[in-house]
């Protein structure tokens, strides 16, 4: 009896501790979890490229499909401030499952310390009935439809060629026609010389007629510069887009634009060109009327970044008299014109032009350690067989284990936090910091650039077989790269160097991007990769079979669908998924 009370005794102590020590590690989980984040919010959502409309404080979201949707395997986009979403049982991946929305879905979102929320998703499909055009738009401009009359009216800026333009829009309807030529939003072309009649057709086959009435603005508009004492007015040397954008240019001559000057006028300047660079132009610039021989000439200087011209007559004006400007690489004078009611032509000639353009954005750490994949908060995920040529990394609080991608689809090194990673991972939390540290510092510096004349909302966010030239555009809303162009390589969007292989293109949105299946954002003109950066708020996809050039710079993650190419680098805040890619610069 005694040798068993000798026993039980250490061994009773030895519980005893146990029982603490468990209690103090669960105490100790307690307090962790109490840190981590309880934020469980759908911020936006679409279907198939229809916003849903979220209502946070019911926890619903609908989104209205026109007549004829199939919505029994539709593909959702959407961002989360949560660390998952299922529905029931099922994982939820932003740009990729696909789900039946024959009746209302609920998505269950989980916070980082657990804790979920649920949010009912409803879809609509109009009526066989429907035949409204509910959204219309020419060259990113806006129209105004009128539903009670079913008309719809725009104006265009002048210069613009309206004898084959794209239109893009949205119907309730399953078709659209002119005539007998059937229409798809941002790919047919019509001649809008005179009013065009859009034929929309129903479920139900019934039509509604809407009349398309596109104005262009007059090139014989005026601009009135201020007196003395006033501060100058920009004068626009391009009445079609604002200012000059010439990456390279030798002598070049813009169209001329009618203006009158009143008043005396002390200094008027105008902007050279949209990006910032060095702008030397030839000559003098005066004011003068043709029909005298004699005045006062002028001279031009330039400011320190090379981006406005100042002309500074060596005397005032006359009031209420008008003049001509020309800036050419012969010296003018200029002459008073009695005549107040004359309207006459503003010219100017650039002469020899050398711009730089934007600056690439510093990527720090990221570019001198080649991240081709860089994830911060969660993770990379991965669907056999993708191809990486580069480096990749996760720091994340999950660990290596977050690191989805195997060894042999590698060329390059995996970087991992701690040695829960893939057996071919370097271990280096340190370097990852660092990096991760220096992507957040990279996202904020795209997305604060800016430029002498900002191009926003472009296309509403549907760039789709359009060409653009190097600068900073913006948009609010979501862009959208379709393969709806014409086929080929201008299938998606073109970005055009005019052969300056240092030209920068940065493309910030307040929402997502989505390339789409097949579409394509091709180089030409010596445009390089590496030179293109987007700076999003929330995620970017790249469908099925698209090939996109550039850096992704995203809040939340990137969604690569099956077979897309990404020639450049996925920089995400949370995820990045992989489904049988090729990356790499």
């Amino acid at each position: 009896m005694n040798r068993i009370e000798s026993i039980m005794k250490p061994l009773t102590w030895f519980m005893a501790l146990l029982v603490v020590a468990v209690v103090a590690g669960c105490s100790s989980g307690s307090s962790s979890s109490a840190a981590l984040s309880s934020a469980k919010a759908i911020t936006a959502y679409s279907l198939a490229g229809t916003t849903g409309t979220i209502n946070e404080s019911a926890k619903t979201i609908t989104v209205a499909k026109p007549f004829g949707t199939d919505v029994t395997a539709l593909v959702a986009t959407f961002t989360t401030t949560g660390s998952g979403v299922t529905v029931g049982t099922s994982v939820q991946n932003s740009g990729t499952t696909p789900k039946n929305f024959s009746s209302p879905v609920v998505y269950t979102v989980t916070a980082a310390d657990g804790t979920t929320i649920n949010y009912t998703v409803t879809v609509t499909v109009a009526s066989a009935s429907a035949k409204a055009i509910a959204a219309y738009s020419i060259a990113g401009v806006a129209a105004t439809v009128d539903e009670t009359t079913r008309t719809i009216a725009l104006t265009l800026p002048s210069g613009t060629n309206v004898t084959a333009q794209k239109a893009t829009f949205t119907t309730t309807g399953v078709s659209v026609n002119v005539g007998a030529a059937v229409q798809q939003s941002t790919v047919t072309a019509n001649d809008f010389s005179s009013p065009v009649a859009y034929t929309v057709t129903a479920g139900d086959a019934s039509t509604a007629t809407y009349t398309v009435t596109v104005t262009v603005t007059s090139s014989t508009a005026t601009t009135v510069l201020p007196g003395a004492g006033t501060s100058p007015t920009a004068i626009s040397s391009s009445p079609t887009n604002g200012d000059i954008n010439v990456p390279t240019s030798t002598n070049s001559t813009i169209a001329a634009v009618n203006n009158t000057v009143t008043g005396k006028l002390v200094t008027a300047t105008f902007s050279e060109k949209m990006m910032s660079g060095t702008v030397t132009p030839v000559g003098v610039f005066t004011l003068r009327d043709d029909t005298a021989a004699s005045g006062v000439s002028g001279t031009v200087t330039m400011n320190t970044a090379g981006t406005v011209a100042t002309f500074t007559p060596s005397a005032a004006l006359t009031p209420a008299h008008i003049y001509t400007a020309t800036i050419s690489t012969a010296a003018h004078t200029f002459a008073a014109d009695a005549a107040i009611s004359k309207t006459v032509a503003w010219s100017f000639t650039t002469g020899s032009v050398a711009a730089t353009g934007q600056a690439p954005v510093d990527l720090l750490s990221v570019l001198a350690n080649n991240f081709v994949i860089l994830a911060q908060v969660n993770g990379i995920t991965d669907v056999p067989t993708s191809a990486i040529t580069g480096n990749i990394g996760v720091s994340s609080t999950a660990g290596g284990t977050a690191i989805g991608v195997p060894c042999a689809e590698m060329t390059g090194t995996i970087y991992s936090p701690d040695a829960g990673g893939p057996s071919c991972a370097t271990i280096d939390a340190t370097l990852l910091t660092t990096a991760v540290s220096d992507m957040g510092t990279a996202s904020v510096e795209a997305a604060g650039r800016t430029q002498l004349v900002p191009v926003t909302g472009l296309g509403a966010g549907d760039i789709s077989g359009m060409t653009l030239t190097p600068g900073v555009y913006t948009w609010s809303t979501f862009v959208l790269i379709n393969s709806g162009a014409p086929s080929g390589d201008a299938t998606g969007v073109t970005l055009d160097c005019k052969g300056d292989s240092n030209a920068v293109f940065i493309f910030q949105s307040s929402q997502y991007l989505t390339l789409g299946s097949g579409a394509k954002v091709n180089l030409i003109g010596s445009c390089q990769a590496k030179n293109i950066f987007w700076s999003l708020s929330t995620d970017a996809t790249l469908s099925s079979t698209s090939v996109f050039n550039g850096t992704i710079l995203t809040a939340t993650q990137v969604v690569m669908q099956s077979g897309a190419a990404l020639h450049g680098r996925a920089l995400a805040h949370t995820w990045v998924t992989l489904i049988s890619n090729t990356v790499g610069q």
